[in-house]
This record gives structure tokens, sequence and C-alpha cells, in this order.
């Protein structure tokens, strides 16, 4: 049997599965996810080691904690939400959920707003007004996929003054239009409505507001009006009679600023002050199993009980970004959510089908999102955790490189940071967070890409040739290949470089777990064969003319016509642009380019074997830029890789230098 896991690492997930029930499912708190990142990096730089002793005695905390908390008296506000827009499209029976008056109201704003001969035409690009939207009384929400919310979701409170701070359901296809149309409403300030059913734990709480809104209280059975006031924050006390009552809120953000909260009752301020130490008891433990130094327990007690209690600090961060209509990153969001969905149904087919029959968009950003929508629910901090992720990867990257040992390293490393936070392709520290905010596939893979890529160096380097070494830097590639498809290049390469240095070092047995890391790289062809019935084995944008910018066609004919010496100088510009893109206009990045092919061979043996690795698969990843899309996202992690090559050759270049020709020249000088 092929071990690839080991005791302690199925107990450490245990504890890290213990912690998230903890901190509570989705995460929705930025607090709590900086809590579980602070603790995940702790695991794995002090190499967390536990016993079967330890791990039964944080069990047995976690289910007193967990017993205890279910005692404890919650606020359960039921919510539910959606846009509110009357377009070309709407039917009659549109809206009918709302109440009469409060549904008249919201549809005279919106004449009034938005009059209808300003509404684009069907003809114009991405025009709102013939969106295909939904017929529904309210959204679906991600943060109800492991809840069963009566309406959209679940909330103990909330606090919001723009769309992305109050999680609006609105990154869905059937609201795909695009911003830029100057006759659109903005998909970051659409209308909307809310509504508010409290439970008996709310009495004594307050729902407050400031700014233009409509606002219907069903206790009151009438429109609230507070346009004499608007500028001012005015609150609703809950009581009895509102328990199972709802109250609406309509906002037109485009009408002005607004705000509305929830002030919990002195009541509810202390149970929750007691859910949170109970929780606290549990981490405080788990801190205390982690370190033996005094000194360290009592600095990261004190960080997590900061972060615990102060979670209201960190809201800023707590947002679900509006993406733009018709980019990527609306699309893999929209079918993330679907394929959560169906995962709660029990539907597996459309799971695995993932809204197509034929992949054409990168396929495996959208599985992502998925378990994401479970895990944090509708919030950002999957993005930041890839962020964080890549930056992790790099720091292992350089490390295992020794660009933290001596001076030679040291120069290395600075080089290298000179480079990466620069403005160079935009700015490559700044474009790793800018995608992986903006929801885009490329920070994810280049993460993956980069621990495969770590995984590998060990093996070369340390001689880490075992089953969980092969079988996961296999399965990393692959699921980084999943995510691009045009990161093959690189896979093939590096796969290739690890089968032969297995053979070579005679370990047939680890050809086996190889092969089933290596097997996933089919799961883009199964996938369009059951489901398309067609051979496809990537993705069938591969070939759309869009995407292939100059082909390989098109370089040879110039080429022959340069030797003719009848060269074609539309022909020549063309290629010369496209070149010049990928370098970003820069001839320092032909150097670098012409480090890469030194370092392939090895000039004057300065180039370890870990050093060529990330050589040749930065070259293979490098290759499709000279024909396809070759700048920003598309790039980024060819260049990182180039860059710590050139940091590295530079660096021991000047060491050369210094060795043999400054330190002779001084030497004849004293002599």
């Amino acid at each position: 049997m092929i071990k690839i896991l080991n005791s302690n690492y199925i107990k450490v997930s245990f504890v890290f599965v213990m912690m998230l029930l903890i901190l509570g499912i989705p995460v929705n708190l930025f607090s709590s996810f900086l809590i579980i990142t602070i603790f995940f990096f702790l695991f794995y730089l002090i190499d967390f080691k536990i016993d079967s002793r330890k791990f039964l005695k944080l069990f047995f905390i976690f289910v007193i904690v967990k017993i205890l908390q279910s005692f404890i008296p919650q606020i359960e506000i039921q919510e539910g939400h959606k846009p509110f827009l009357i377009s070309n499209q709407s039917k009659e029976d549109e809206y009918l959920y709302l109440p009469i008056e409060f549904r008249e109201k919201m549809r005279s704003d919106f004449f009034k707003l938005y009059p209808k001969e300003s509404w684009c035409k069907k003809d114009s690009w991405g025009c709102w007004s013939f969106s295909n939207i939904l017929n529904e009384s309210y959204s679906f929400s991600s943060d109800n996929l492991l809840k069963n919310a009566k309406y959209s979701r679940v909330v103990d409170g909330f606090n919001y003054s723009n769309l992305e701070q109050f999680h609006l359901s609105i990154n869905n296809l059937h609201y795909n239009w695009y911003s830029q149309e100057p006759k659109n409403i903005k998909r970051n300030s659409i209308p909307f409505y809310v509504f508010y059913e409290f439970d008996s734990n709310s009495i004594g709480s307050k729902i407050c507001y400031n700014g233009k809104m409509n606002l219907y209280s069903e206790v009151k059975n009438k429109l609230i009006d507070n346009s004499h006031n608007e500028s001012s924050a005015q609150c609703v006390k809950i009581t009895d009679e509102y328990i199972g009552k709802k109250i609406w809120l309509g906002v037109f953000q485009d009408a002005g600023e607004y705000r509305i909260w929830f002030e919990k009752s002195n009541f509810a301020l202390f149970y929750e002050f007691l859910f949170k130490f109970l929780s606290l008891i549990f981490l405080i433990t788990l801190i205390y199993s982690i370190f033996n130094s005094k000194r360290y327990y009592f600095i990261f007690s004190i960080i997590i009980s900061l972060l615990l209690f102060g979670s209201n600090q960190f809201t800023y961060f707590d947002i679900y970004p509006v993406y733009d209509g018709g980019s990527d990153s609306l699309t893999y969001e929209s079918w993330g959510i679907d394929i959560a969905k169906y995962f709660k149904e029990g539907d597996f087919y459309n799971v695995f089908k993932g809204n197509e029959s034929i992949y054409y968009y990168q396929p495996g950003m959208r599985y992502i999102k998925a378990l994401f929508s479970y895990i944090f629910g509708a919030r950002i901090f999957g993005s930041y955790l890839f962020f964080v992720a890549i930056m992790f990867s790099l720091y292992l990257i350089l490390k295992e490189l020794q660009f933290f040992k001596n001076r030679v390293s040291f120069i290395s490393l600075a080089l290298f940071l000179i480079l990466f936070l620069r403005p160079i392709r935009d700015g490559l520290f700044a474009s790793q967070y800018s995608y992986s905010i903006d929801g885009y596939s490329e920070t994810a893979a280049n993460t993956l890409l980069l621990f495969a890529l770590l995984l590998n160096i060990r093996i070369f380097t340390k001689q880490k040739l075992n089953n969980q070494f092969v079988f996961y830097s296999s399965f990393l590639m692959c699921l980084s290949v999943f995510l691009r498809p045009n990161y093959i290049i690189c896979f093939t390469i590096v796969q290739t470089f690890l089968f032969f240095h297995i053979i070579k070092h005679e370990k047939y047995k680890l050809i086996l777990p190889y092969f089933i890391g290596n097997i996933f790289i089919f799961t883009f062809l199964f996938h369009n064969l059951y489901f398309g019935r067609k051979f496809v084995l990537f993705t069938s944008s591969v070939g759309i003319k869009e995407n292939l910018i100059i082909s390989p066609k098109e370089y040879l004919s110039e080429i022959y016509n340069i030797l003719k010496f009848t060269p074609n100088k539309y022909e020549i510009y063309k290629i010369f642009e496209h070149l010049s893109r990928w370098l970003d206009y820069r001839f320092f990045n032909l150097i670098c380019i012409f480090i890469l092919l030194l370092s392939i061979l090895n000039f004057r043996k300065f180039f370890p074997l870990n050093i060529r690795i990330i050589a040749i698969s930065a070259l293979g990843l490098h290759l499709p830029s000279l024909f396809y899309l070759n700048f920003d996202r598309y790039t980024a992690l060819s260049w990182i890789l180039t860059y710590i090559v050139y940091s590295f050759f530079l660096s021991n270049m000047l060491i050369y230098i210094y060795n043999t020709q400054i330190k002779r020249v001084s030497n004849q000088i004293k002599t």
C-alpha cells in the first residue's frame, strides 16, 4: 500500500478541523480568518508534532466547549435579499412577494432615478435592461450552504454601507452586464431590497439606519417615512411584537449614501462574550500544545485573544467583491456557487459536469470557488488565502535555494526583492494581490505550481525521494494545469525530469505513486469525453483565434522572407510589437532570458541542479508567450521564476569577479 499520509498529518488535520468548528463554518469574520492563518503557519513552520495524549486532551476540551456553547442563546435573524431591477425582460408577476405599498414605492423611485428613456438599447454593449434576471422572491446566498435558512441566509448582526459589505448575491451570470456602458446601472451600486425576520433572542436589540431608503414594517403594516431626517441615525427597537414579523428596507445607492446596522442588547453582548470566551479556552489549550516556551505561549495567547474579541474592528476586510460583468471572475464565482448548490442537493452529475459539457473556460477555478463557498461563504477570504500562500511558497523556495544563508545568498535575495517589488510587469507583487482579489485563476495556479516546484527541488537536492514527495509534487503540478492549461509545457518538463530521476536512482517502487499523482492530468479528457462526447484533450478555447496572436507559421514565413531579402514590414512590426509586449518593452528582460539559457547550459558550472530546474520551468512558461497573449497575469509566474535565476546568477558573478579579479589586482598592488 502506498503511504502518502503519516499519522501525525492525520491528527493535525483533525485538530485543524476542530479549530474551524470552534470558530464557526462558514468563516465569515476576518479576525477568525487571521486566527486560522496564524495556526496554519505555526503548524507548518514549527513542524507541529502531536502525540495521542495531546490529541485526546484537545478533543475532550473541544467536546466540552461545543456542549457548553450549545446552551448559550444565540441571535438568529432570518435575512432575505435581492437586487431590485425593472427591465425589458421583467415579468408581470415579478416582485409580487413584496408588500404592495413597499413594492409600488420601490417601482416609483426606480423610474425616477432611471427613466425608461435613458435605458440602454438591446444592441448596445452589455446592456442591463435585457439581462435574464431571475424571477424569485429572494436570492440564494453561499452563506446558507451549511445552514437551512428560511430565506437567503441567517445572520447574528449586520453593519454595511455598500454592496461589498452587505455581501449581496449579485455575482451571478443572470446579472451579467458591463458597467462600462454609460447608460448602464453600475453593478456595484445596483438597487436592492432586504428584509429581516427576528427571533426571540433579538428582543431588546435595535435595527438602525440613516440615509435615503424605503422602509416597511409588518408590525405597523405601513411605510416608515424617513425623508425628513435622512442624515441622522434612526433606530427601531425589537420587542415581542416584532418576533416572526419582517422589516423591509429598499436601497438606491445612486440616490445617496446610507448605512444599516444592528445594535445588540446588553444580554446579547454578554452571551456573545461568553461564547467567545469558551472558544478562547480551546484556542489557548491548542497554543499550549504547540509551544514549550512560556514567552511564545503568552505572546500568541494575547494575539489570539485580541483578534477573537476585537472582531468588530476588522469589518473593513469582511467584504464580498462585485465582479465586473463579462469577466472570467464573474463566471468562476457564478459557476462555483452553482456547483456548491448541486453538491448540497446531492446532484453529483452536475457537480462533475461543472456547467460545461466541454470545458471552454479554465476548469479548476470553479471548483475552488465551490469549495471556498462552503468554507468562507460570501466572503473574499479565499482570495486572501491564495495571496498569502503564494508569498509563503516564494519564501520557502528562496529559503530552499539558501537565499537567507550567507553574503552571496543575501545579494541574491536583495536583487530578487528589488525586481519583485518594483513596478515591472505592473509590479509582480501587486499583480499577484490584484489577480487574487479580482477572482482570477492565475494566483491559485501559480501557488500550486510553486509548491510543486518546491517539492521537486527538495527531491533533486536533498534526495527526498519517497512516496509522499513524488505523489504530492505530481498531484500539485496536475492541479496547476487544471487551473491554467497553458502550464502543460512546464508540467511535461518537470515530470519528465522527475521520472528519469526515479529511474536513475533505481527507485522503481516510486513509479506507482508517480503515475497515480499524474493521472489527474487526464481530468480534462475524461470530462469532455463523458459529458461532451468529444475528444478534447484540454479546453476548446485552446484553438480560438482571439488567443493566438502570432502563429509559428507566421514566424517561419517572415524568416523565409528575410532570407530572400523581401521582408514584410507589417509582419515584422507585428512580431516586434508582440515580442516587445512580452518583454515589457525592457531590454533588461531580454538579458534575463539570455541568462535563463546560460543556466540551462550550466555556464561555468555556476548553476546547481535546483536553479536549472527553475530555469527550465521558467522557459517552459515563457514559450507560449511567443505565440499567445503575453502580458499581465498571463506571464507573471514566468517572470517571477526568471528573476530568481537572474538574481542567483548575478550575485554569484559578483562574488566570482571579486574572488578572481579584484583580489588579484589587490595582491599585485601590495607586492
